[in-house]
């Protein structure tokens, strides 16, 4: 007989049936997987102590949902962004509107990724739309939300800086 669950995110609450009769038996499934930070710390709090009835939900939760197939990096070049946030006066994580909904955010030293550009839709942490990061070498790691749109706006916006920045470098030539 399938056990029902209650989780609450982001406020809601969610009920659920799981198809798994065991919680070891969900672990295994989470474990295969789920690789996200939570879902780890999940299954080794089960390994090493035991699960509150909460986490217990949660990992049949997690278990119970379709693996998420994760989309590949995209080289995109997207050097000038960062360039630009790193070169943006003020106090505070730098900020640049690429578009109407598309946010770039220079992350601080203290980031899991520092260095790195978070896009976003610019709405305040936690009710924001997450599209991605970029790397030092201008590579986008594109979230759930991640669009052709935003990939369209973002290159739009890098290679608009790129055409700003060498037509300035031609006017600082001597000749």
């Amino acid at each position: 007989m399938p056990k029902q669950f209650t989780v609450t995110a982001k406020g809601e609450e969610i009920t659920f049936e799981s198809k798994f009769d065991t919680l070891d038996d969900a672990v295994e499934v989470v474990k295969q997987n789920h690789t996200s930070n939570f879902a780890r710390e999940l299954v080794e709090k089960h390994e090493k102590y035991g699960l509150s009835d909460k986490q217990a939900a949660w990992i049949h939760k997690l278990a119970n949902e379709e693996p998420r197939q994760g989309r590949d990096p995209l080289a995109l070049g997207l050097t000038g962004i960062a360039a630009m946030l790193r070169v943006k006066p003020g106090k505070g994580r730098p900020k640049l509107k690429v578009t109407e909904g598309v946010v770039v955010t220079l992350n601080g030293e203290r980031s899991k990724n520092p260095g790195h550009v978070t896009v976003t839709d610019g709405g305040p942490y936690g009710e924001n739309r997450y599209y991605g990061r970029i790397d030092d070498d201008g590579t986008i790691y594109p979230g759930r939300e991640f669009t052709d749109e935003v990939q369209q706006a973002l290159v739009a916006f890098n290679n608009q800086h790129q055409k700003e920045a060498d037509a300035s470098e031609d006017d600082d030539l001597p000749f």
